[in-house]
This record gives structure tokens, sequence and C-alpha cells, in this order.
């Protein structure tokens, strides 16, 4: 009898660089981890508002419409391609937090 282990699914929800900040390296790290993609299936979506520092925390049209876009995103990834775990850097405070609860919400 032969024992096929089928790899989970892992789905990175996150924020890669530019711009390029602690979060946005710790989760291209752990996007081109060896370790991580030898014993799961990685699948990625990457969030990314802004292009350079000066605009991160700025709104604007063109962020609303990514926003709509990633939400879409999200939802058909999560229903076509089932993902066992789901990794998501929220952010902890202010307007960004509640962008991000929506995105939670999704996933639960």
């Amino acid at each position: 009898m032969v024992n096929y282990k089928v790899k989970k699914r892992i789905l990175l929800f996150c924020q890669l660089p530019p711009p390029i900040h602690g979060v946005t390296m710790m989760n291209q790290y752990i996007l081109k981890n060896k370790n991580i993609n030898f014993k799961y299936n990685v699948d990625y979506i990457s969030l990314n508002y802004a292009k350079s520092i000066e605009s991160v925390g700025s709104l604007n049209v063109l962020k609303i419409l990514k926003y709509i876009k990633y939400c879409f995103h999200l939802i058909f990834v999560l229903i076509f391609k089932r993902p066992h775990l789901v990794y998501f850097t929220i952010t902890p405070c202010g307007p960004a937090f509640l962008r991000d609860s929506v995105y939670v919400f999704i996933m639960k």
C-alpha cells in the first residue's frame, strides 16, 4: 500500500515590495522560503496599494478600485482553490484596520 501525502495549500494574502519596508520584506521572505514551498503548495495574492513610501497612508480612487479588485480576487481564490491555511498580515490600527477587517470577514 502506497501512502501519497497531498501537500496542503496555503494562500499568502499580503503586501509585497514595492514599497520596501519591514512588513513587505518579511512577507517576501516567507513567500520565497524553500522549506515552506517544499512542504506546502503556496499561492499568493500581492496587495500593492502604494508604489512608494510617500503614498502610504493616503487615499485615492485607484486605491479604492484596487481594494474592490482584491476582494473579488480573494473570494475567487477561496472558492476555487480552497486553501487549507491563509496567511494575512493585518494592519493593527486606523482606517486600514477597518479595510483589513473586511478581508478577514471574507476569509472566515
